[in-house]
């Protein structure tokens, strides 16, 4: 395996002992370890210089490992202290001999803080690690210490593959090992001690020596005793009719207390009934399979009598017809008592895990070689993710393999937290899944694990209401806002009404006094009379702009269509204003191509033209100039009027033609006017079926003003005639066909009954909406044609009434909206109401029955 490029790091990085309470903890196979144990006891009694090695094959063995080893503190002839590998196992077994500093490597970092230490690829911290083959990715290390803490060396295993992550299970097994080979190290300086004995033995003959050295021997023996970490028991196995009944302890040592709570004085020739009256048979019967049968074994169990968890290894030390043997055993209650927690914390953890409605999982984070984070995998689940998310078998898939286009957004927030350790509560948006999620994110472990867990909730449908909510706020706020505008508006226009009203009143009740008085000469009385008039007429014409307003926004603006010529509109329009020109000395230019003609009503035509020139000269500086053009373009005439006047701001353009609209009230004051002739135009322009429109290049820029009309059809004039002559009703095409004619309007109403009666029809008129469902009712007719601005129902109201009827009552009858309403909005209104076609007011006769003769073949 080629080593892996792992970037430096501190010791605290590698560092990871704290992940071993977080890993799953394999089984324990106690089989296996009560055999190697046993092997070992033996070891220690018989062959004591081949003890280490054995260990660390052992520990190899027991804990899968892929190298294992004793290192050993000694001092070099330099006075360093170094570790020396004095026995090695598995890949790095070459290595056996070498050494490492003592103050900086994992051995010397287990000594100092005197407990199990776990390393994560150590050679980004200890350098010279970097040249070990295969690479190491985890050390285990244990501190060897003697009874007195005097510090011996460290016992290790590695893995070299991250499928081997070692576990509490391999700190358990190490932590028996190192009892052993502590216990072998003092054993094998004893023997060498004893060596020592005999080599003096041999060549000094004088007992006293001998003597000497094997009390000293076996003082030391009695150190080693008394310095073990685990308690230990010499016992002696009692038999009753032949079947193992109690235990006699014949010796412990120091360390028995600490793990019993009983001092030797009181253990040391008693049996364990003597001491544990409540002790269960069965614990005698595994001391009699380890002295008859001769078995090692090992063992966890419960003492009642003492209130204590023990973790037992029993083996038998003398000849076969002996019934000694010996237990080494440690309080593991603090451990026990742990497990049983961390159970009951698992429990508690997976039935929250399980149960809640939020979603939770737990994800590792991916970085690329600039430790940017550009994907997260997906280690666990709980049962409601799937639902929150709509992600299925999301373990062991990272988050672009299930959402192949999710935001960069999601893997920086969660990159930040597994680096920074702080925990984040947001909302966002995930647009690929079509959902907004409330997440908690915070990381779990240490920051190399790179892990974050989330608990998150589906706001989608709370984030729709709110937008929703939002939509309507803005809307009651547009609204208001339009409706405080509209108020606005009108008070500004009645302002400008009072003072338009007034103004005028002011010299005719001034020249009437003074008329009264009969003091003024002849020349004052003629200046009076015609100030009177003048003022008198301007006051008319405030009036019949107010009415004509009114008329048109009730639908109401009638029209007496006839052939009109342009030039002969524009000429006495023309005429109007020549006097007020002329006192500005205000040039007038018309330009004429030729005299095109229209359908419709010259005298409005003219009241256009009239308030197009009277807006260019009141607005233009004296001597300004103003440009008349009448053109023909295809089927259209155009007529464009362009000033060189104060122009328009762009801002405004858009609300020129509104009603009782005016860019600003001091120009109000100044020039006069209520606002309203550019709305009339706009309104008499679309009744002719045309439209108008302004343009300015800004204020002091002049503005220029077209208006569009279509052409004489020369053609429906001529047909128009005919109908007037009475055509033989034999001839015509509605011969038959019953029309229901509604308007509230008689004049209107009279006009389209008789046209359709000339064309050969049944026609039945109504006045009312009411009265037309009524009548529809009894009798059934082939053409609806009703107007839209009639009181108490209007024309849009009845239509969709009618469309609610069954099909025998006129539910499907064919409709035509007739009115003066002739916008391209008030003909979306009038389709979608239900009529079929929308004709505006004024009415050509032939076109109406050539769309009703239309429609009647379509429906056929």
């Amino acid at each position: 395996m080629q080593t892996q490029q792992l970037k430096a790091a501190t010791l605290d990085e590698i560092v990871i002992t704290e992940e071993l309470s977080h890993r799953a903890t394999r089984l324990p196979n106690l089989h296996s370890e009560n055999q190697a144990l046993h092997a070992l006891a033996r070891q220690l009694v018989k062959k004591p210089e081949i003890m280490l090695q054995n260990l660390v094959e052992l520990a190899l063995d027991l804990c899968q490992a892929g190298s294992a080893g004793v290192s050993l503190l000694e001092q070099t002839p330099s006075n360093e202290q170094v570790f020396r590998w004095v026995a090695l196992a598995g890949a790095l077994a070459a290595n056996k001999g070498g050494t490492a500093p003592c103050h900086f490597s994992p051995c010397g970092i287990c000594l100092s803080r005197g407990a199990a230490q776990l390393f994560s690829y150590p050679h980004r911290y200890f350098t010279y690690f970097e040249e070990a083959k295969p690479q190491i990715v985890e050390t285990l290390v244990l501190p060897l210490f003697a009874s007195d803490d005097q510090a011996l060396g460290t016992i290790w295993i590695v893995s070299h593959n991250e499928q081997r992550k070692f576990d509490l299970e391999d700190v358990r097994v190490m932590m028996s090992l190192a009892d052993f080979t502590a216990a072998s190290l003092l054993q094998k300086r004893t023997l060498e001690l004893l060596t020592t004995n005999n080599v003096l033995q041999a060549e000094i003959t004088e007992r006293k020596r001998v003597e000497a050295a094997l009390r000293e021997s076996e003082e030391k023996y009695r150190r080693l005793f008394n310095s073990m970490g685990e308690a230990f028991a010499l016992c002696e196995l009692i038999l009753e009719d032949s079947k193992p009944f109690d235990v006699r302890i014949l010796e412990v040592n120091p360390a028995h207390e600490t793990m019993t709570g009983l001092t030797a004085e009181k253990t040391i020739g008693k049996t364990i009934r003597n001491l544990i009256p409540e002790i269960e048979d069965w614990w005698f019967e595994i001391y009699g399979r380890v002295v008859i049968g001769g078995e090692t074994v090992r063992f966890e169990n419960f003492v009642p009598g003492l209130n204590r968890w023990f973790d037992i290894y029993a083996y038998k030390i003398e000849e076969d017809n002996d019934r000694k043997f010996a237990l080494i055993y440690s309080d593991i209650t603090g451990r026990k008592q742990s497990l049983v927690e961390l159970q009951q914390s698992e429990e508690r953890y997976r039935t929250l895990f399980e149960s809640i409605d939020e979603g939770f999982c737990v994800i590792e984070m991916l970085f690329d070689e600039n430790n940017k984070p550009f994907d997260y995998l997906f280690l666990e689940v709980n049962p409601a993710f799937e639902k929150q998310t709509g992600l299925r078998e999301a373990p062991g898939k990272t988050a672009r393999q299930l959402v192949p286009n999710l935001e960069e957004h999601w893997f920086e927030i969660y990159g930040k937290i597994a680096m920074t350790g702080e925990p984040l509560r947001f909302e966002n948006g995930a647009e690929e899944i079509n959902r907004w999620f409330d997440v908690y994110a915070f990381r779990v472990g240490q920051e190399s694990s790179r892990k974050v867990a989330l608990i998150f909730k589906d706001i989608s449908e709370a984030k729709r209401i709110e937008a929703e909510r939002e939509k309507i706020l803005q809307r009651e706020q547009t609204a208001r806002e339009t409706a405080e505008h509209a108020n606005q508006i009108k008070d500004e226009f009645l302002a400008v009404l009072s003072h338009e009203l007034r103004s005028p009143l002011n010299p005719i009740l001034g020249w009437t006094t003074l008329l009264r008085s009969g003091k003024l000469n002849e020349a004052k009385t003629v200046e009076a009379l015609a100030t009177i008039e003048r003022n008198a007429r301007l006051q008319t014409q405030l009036i019949d702009d107010l009415l004509d307003i009114c008329r048109i926004m009730r639908g109401k603006l009638t029209l007496s269509p006839a052939p009109v010529n342009l030039s002969s509109v524009i000429s006495a329009a023309l005429e109007t204003v020549r006097l007020s020109a002329e006192a500005k000395a205000i040039q007038i230019e018309v330009i004429e191509t030729n005299a095109p003609q229209v359908y419709g009503n010259a005298g409005r035509l003219q009241q256009v033209i009239w308030n197009l020139l009277s807006n260019a000269v009141k607005f233009t500086q004296t001597g300004g100039k103003v440009e008349i053009c009448l053109t023909q373009a295809n089927d259209l005439a155009q007529i464009k009027i362009t000033d060189t006047g104060k122009g328009i701001n762009p801002e405004f353009l858009p609300y020129v033609f509104e009603h009782f609209r005016q860019e600003d009230s001091a120009i109000t004051r100044k020039f006069g006017g209520l606002g309203l002739g550019l709305a009339i135009a706009r309104q008499i322009t679309e009744l002719h079926g045309g439209r108008i429109w302004v343009e300015s290049l800004g204020e002091n820029k002049g503005a220029i003003f077209t208006v569009e009309l279509p052409l004489l059809n020369t053609v429906d004039t001529n047909n128009k005639e005919t109908i007037d002559l009475n055509i033989p009703l034999s001839s015509l095409p509605l011969t038959n066909k019953k029309i229901l004619v509604v308007d509230d309007e008689a004049d209107s109403r009279d006009i389209v009954a008789f046209a359709m009666e000339q064309a050969g029809a049944e026609v039945i008129a109504v006045s009312s909406a009411f009265a037309a469902l009524q009548i529809l009712s009894t009798i059934p007719f082939d053409i609806l044609i009703s107007d839209i601005g009639m009181p108490e129902m209007n024309g849009y109201a009845l239509m969709r009434q009618i469309r609610q009827l069954p099909t025998f009552q006129g539910g499907k009858i064919p409709a035509i909206a007739l009115t003066a309403y002739a916008g391209e909005y008030d003909q979306q209104l009038a389709l979608s109401a239900g009529f079929e076609q929308h004709l505006s007011k004024p009415i050509d006769p032939i076109k109406l029955v050539q769309c009703i003769i239309k429609m009647l073949d379509s429906n056929n």
